[in-house]
């Protein structure tokens, strides 16, 4: 059994620079848990999805009282199938943006874009947008 790698912060895994190599982004959320890695992905999280998960989950904190880890726990859990199941996430139908996958967030109402890199094992988290924004990818 080996554990999942959330990476962060816009380096690749194997790159030297940016990344933590697993652990967490902030707050209680994204843990790497012990996983049966089906595929052998790694999941790592642009520069830009970063930012977005650590403004949304700011606003989720301060705006939603009642569940105030709602989101950041349903990010961990999506995180959690992606590195087993990566094509889980529907292909993005737009051919300038060939080989992204979207994946919803329903109850935070989020929408993960992800690519796949199947020669690297990585699934490589794009943006993080809110369902009611159109996304800039």
């Amino acid at each position: 059994m080996t554990g999942m790698q959330v990476l962060k912060g816009g380096a690749l895994p194997g790159d030297g620079g940016g990344g933590d190599g697993g652990g967490h982004l902030s707050g209680r959320g994204l843990r790497a848990p012990a996983t049966e890695e089906a595929h052998g992905v790694r999941v790592a999280l642009s520069a830009a999805a970063t930012r977005e998960f650590a403004v949304a989950v700011e606003w989720w904190r301060e705006n939603r009282p009642l569940e105030p880890t709602l989101l950041e726990d349903e990010m961990s859990a999506v995180l959690e199938r992606l590195a087993v199941a990566p094509f889980m996430g529907r292909p993005v139908l737009n051919l300038r943006l060939s080989g992204l996958r979207r994946v919803s967030l329903e109850a935070a109402r989020y929408h993960l874009y992800y690519r796949i890199q199947e020669k690297r094992g990585l699934v490589w988290v794009v943006r993080l947008w809110h369902m009611s924004r159109r996304p800039r990818l």
